[in-house]
């Protein structure tokens, strides 16, 4: 028997996001096992510490995603007016998202200031976009029960495609800058050349795939 009302564009999207989030989650953890038990071994506890910050920051995003869709597709099951509801679940998942990004984009502005030979500017810049982006993010969660209610409380999409925008244009410039200072510090041998390409190569992945 089909669903009186629709909810594939609802709770449909919900669920598929909810499962493709837990399979990064599991990427993230394989990726953490492996750094554990075979790579930190040289690193100091900064890193590790570090590592293990963005591992419980990445649980605490999960957490609330799975309390979002068990709210919407257990508790409430079969109360249609449940979906315009919102509960704090929903929009506390963006706060450890925020924190995820920024964390990552202001490690990648350390190595580019250390690949940079201490240059600051490149950095400096990095930080700022990535902070205004955390800025603009918490704004635009404090903002959306308010819209909900009142779709012309604030500039809601303005916002939205702002704190967007400057994620865009702060992964542009962390590859830009991973990839020239990568390839500035080639010499004339060639194993050492190829390991900077591959390195190149994979910082062009990964900026493509955050874009």
């Amino acid at each position: 028997m089909p669903a009186l009302i629709p909810v594939d564009n609802t709770l449909g999207a919900l669920f598929i996001g909810t499962v493709l989030s837990s399979i990064v989650y599991g990427v993230t953890w394989l990726q953490g096992y492996s750094y554990c038990s075979s790579h930190c071994s040289q690193d100091r506890w900064p890193l590790k510490s570090f590592v293990a910050f963005l591992m419980l920051v990445d649980t605490v995003n999960l957490v609330f995603c799975i309390c979002t869709t068990y709210q919407f597709c257990v508790t409430n099951f079969g109360d249609y007016r449940s979906i315009a509801s919102h509960p704090w679940s929903l929009f506390a998942t963006a706060f450890p998202s925020l924190v995820l990004a920024v964390s990552m984009q202001h490690f990648y502005s350390y190595r580019i200031y250390r690949l940079g030979g201490g240059s600051p500017y490149l950095p400096a810049a990095v930080s700022v976009t990535s902070l205004t982006e955390f800025g603009l993010g918490i704004l635009f969660s404090a903002t959306a029960p308010k819209h909900i209610h009142d779709p012309d409380a604030g500039n809601f999409e303005g916002l939205f495609f702002a704190g967007l925008s400057c994620k865009v244009l702060c992964d542009a410039l962390i590859t830009t800058g991973m990839v020239y200072y990568l390839l500035s510090n080639r010499t004339h041998v060639r194993r050492t050349n190829n390991v900077l390409n591959l390195l190149a190569i994979y910082s062009i992945n990964c900026g493509t795939l955050h874009l």
